[in-house]
């Protein structure tokens, strides 16, 4: 009988070596970098996304500037040529002064227009600005004359009586009063009817809304020529 022979053993199992036996090794860490004092700090870029660029806030326009208006502008410079006309009569006491008052108000009602249309806008704006500038004007210098009148009379009779002046009536001591203080003596004429007054006041209406349109058209063209339009 013949002889087994004994197998071989098997060969001893190695150990597998750890994970982090084959991690690369750590990247050096780079220093943090300093940013210099003399540099500006530039603003951050938007931020991006998968859609594409984040929309930024939009600056609002600047809201258009409102255009003078041809009522506000028309009484003042009517309100303030009034009452200059009747205070300069009131003091002067000139009947040559009455054609300097007039001529201050065709300036004053051609000023209103151009301050009206200095701006842009229509030309005829000027034309709405005279028109209110002639009625209150008109308005002014009637109720600044008649105060006026009143004040000036109340102390020419105080005046009269310190004096011993007061011989007179009541009705002629007013009477003398009022010729002494008015700005000129009405010179004899035809009587003085309702038609007549508002034909007077119809072309006084009419002389302040074609001199306000003219300053409007000036205004208008000064505006036109500062932006550059032909």
């Amino acid at each position: 009988r013949g002889r087994s022979v004994p197998a071989s053993p098997p060969p001893p199992v190695q150990p597998l070596p750890a994970p982090w036996a084959y991690a690369p090794a750590p990247y050096p860490v780079p220093p943090p970098y300093q940013v210099p004092m003399n540099m500006a700090y530039l603003p951050a870029p938007p931020m991006q996304t998968s859609y594409g660029m984040v929309p930024q806030a939009s600056v609002a326009p600047p809201f258009p500037q409102a255009l003078p208006s041809p009522f506000g502008q028309g009484c003042l410079w009517g309100l303030m040529q009034g009452a200059l006309a009747a205070i300069m009569l009131l003091l002067l006491k000139n009947a040559a002064y009455v054609y300097v008052a007039m001529l201050i108000g065709f300036l004053a009602y051609f000023w209103a227009g151009f301050r009206t249309t200095r701006r842009g806008g229509r030309s005829f704006r000027g034309g709405w600005a005279g028109l209110w500038a002639g009625i209150t004007s008109t308005f002014i210098f009637w109720i600044v004359l008649v105060l006026g009148l009143v004040i000036l009379v109340s102390q020419r009779i105080q005046a009269d009586t310190q004096k011993g002046l007061n011989a007179l009536q009541p009705n002629q001591e007013f009477n003398h009063a009022l010729h002494v203080v008015l700005p000129f003596t009405a010179q004899p004429g035809p009587p003085l009817t309702s038609t007549g007054v508002l034909t007077f006041l119809g072309v006084g209406l009419i002389l302040a809304v074609a001199l306000g349109w003219i300053g409007g058209l000036v205004g208008k063209a000064r505006y036109k020529k500062k932006r550059g339009y032909p």
